[in-house]
């Protein structure tokens, strides 16, 4: 990868998709108050996920993307 970004993107989307594993039978039953429609709901819990799953996100980590990326380029 000569993009920082796409490692930090991958881990990223990773974690989103271990956030929806764990999280899917709250996905599927959907709104327990039954306000929101199912696809209201499933797109609410997905940007909240999302969100969250930016935490992991850290300096450190988009340093180290950065240098290995350098690395990889330079030789």
């Amino acid at each position: 990868m000569l993009n920082p970004i796409e490692c930090i993107w991958s881990a990223v989307k990773a974690d989103i998709k271990q956030r929806i594993h764990q999280n899917h039978n709250t996905l599927m039953r959907g709104d327990p108050d039954g306000m929101l429609t199912q696809k209201e709901f499933r797109l609410r819990f997905l940007e909240h996920t999302a969100d969250s799953a930016m935490e992991i996100v850290t300096a450190q980590m988009c340093l180290h993307s950065v240098t290995m990326c350098r690395d990889i380029f330079l030789g």
